[in-house]
């Protein structure tokens, strides 16, 4: 009697983990491994091998056994589905207006924010490359405050050569330190829009670098 090849041997274990994994044609892959498995064992000196466990029984009620209560079960069923199918479709079409709604917001929101920083931009080149002196009166430094900032805002380590006026523009007005933190959360709130001094040093520091 022969010895099975190591190669016929593997082959034979591929397709029983095949059969196994293959619910659809299984009964037809466990019996074609069965018979491959006879005749292997006849014909050589084939290990003891574990067959692929038998194929579960089809829960499906052959068509010749039904009754008629059977039948309107199956019936009552496959309304219940199509009813089930319909609401799912109505809630999906809810989901997907909603997210239309949502996605007409946002962009509505991109582009009133776009204006708004134009609009700032617009103002703050007025207001920083004008002649005027805006530290003298105190409505011009409140406004510079929050337009432009009294602080460096660029995103580096200060020192000594950063402009931090905004304290000394509160003692000359008189301002309370109530009326400075209010002052210095505006300003945080609009430089968040943008611009602000970062954003002017990032496109100064591009221009640079190309140059």
């Amino acid at each position: 009697m022969d010895t099975i090849t190591p190669e016929a041997l593997h082959q034979l274990q591929v397709d029983r983990e095949s059969a196994i994994a293959d619910r659809d044609t299984y009964k037809h892959r466990a019996k074609r491994w069965h018979a491959k498995y006879s005749q292997l064992k006849t014909a050589s000196t084939l290990p003891d091998m574990e067959p692929p466990p038998p194929a579960e029984p089809d829960p499906r009620v052959p068509l010749a056994e039904h009754t008629d209560a059977t039948l309107a079960e199956l019936y009552d069923r496959l309304w219940d589905a199509e009813d089930q199918y319909a609401e799912c479709r109505e809630v999906g079409r809810s989901f997907y207006q909603a997210w239309q709604d949502q996605n007409a917001l946002l962009n509505a929101g991109a582009t009133l924010t776009a204006g708004v920083r134009n609009a700032l931009l617009s103002l703050r080149l007025h207001i920083k490359h004008g002649k005027r002196d805006w530290a003298q009166d105190p409505t011009d430094a409140r406004l510079y405050a929050l337009l432009i900032g009294w602080d460096c805002e660029q995103h580096h380590d200060h020192d000594g050569d950063c402009p931090a006026a905004l304290d000394d523009t509160a003692t000359k007005h008189g301002w309370s330190s109530e009326i400075v933190r209010i002052i210095r959360k505006h300003r945080t709130a609009l430089a968040q829009v943008g611009p602000n001094g970062e954003t002017e040093a990032a496109a100064a520091r591009t221009v640079d670098g190309e140059d």
